[in-house]
């Protein structure tokens, strides 16, 4: 199974997809804001990084963006509860539109990293969902989304992952 690092500023998100995850057999580190999850990419070799792309400082693009540089790069998943994302073509190897569906996740993170996502699984879900059109040099995400809350910023708690 794969190792993954999840990556949402919402931790009731990020606790579930984690525990889900986890019964089906992959290694979870979970992170809840952009720059946590590049200290563990810096640290740590993953193959999936499964990031929110919509959260406070650093955007799941741009935290994309940068795990592409490093010496051994993770395979990128963005997701967004928003059907109107654009993304950038090569930032990205798969989306997932939320609400995630566990099952669809698992079909991905069950392929062989170094086989690329050019596989059934992961083009089912390119080609499911209506977000993916290539932009220009940044992705954008139009001003009229706004993210559903509680009205604060952030997950309601706060998950540390310990360190491995």
């Amino acid at each position: 199974m794969a190792n993954v690092l999840l990556v949402d500023d919402d931790g009731s998100v990020l606790l579930t997809l984690a525990i889900a995850l986890r019964r089906y057999g992959h290694t979870v580190t979970v992170a809840c804001d952009g720059n946590q999850a590049l200290l563990h990419l810096k640290r740590h070799q993953f193959a999936y990084l499964v990031s929110d792309i919509r959260m406070p400082g650093m955007s799941g693009i741009e935290l994309a963006s940068r795990a592409r540089r490093l010496a051994h790069p993770p395979r990128v998943i963005l997701t967004s509860a928003y059907s109107n994302v654009q993304l950038r073509e090569g930032i990205v190897d798969a989306f997932l539109q939320k609400p995630i569906d566990t099952e669809r996740l698992n079909a991905i993170l069950s392929t062989d990293p170094d086989a690329g996502m050019n596989n059934g699984a992961a083009r089912a879900v390119e080609n499911q969902t209506q977000a993916t059109e290539t932009a220009g040099p940044e992705a954008r995400v139009t001003p009229q989304e706004r993210r559903p809350s509680t009205g604060r910023p952030g997950p309601a708690f706060r998950i540390q992952a310990v360190p491995s």
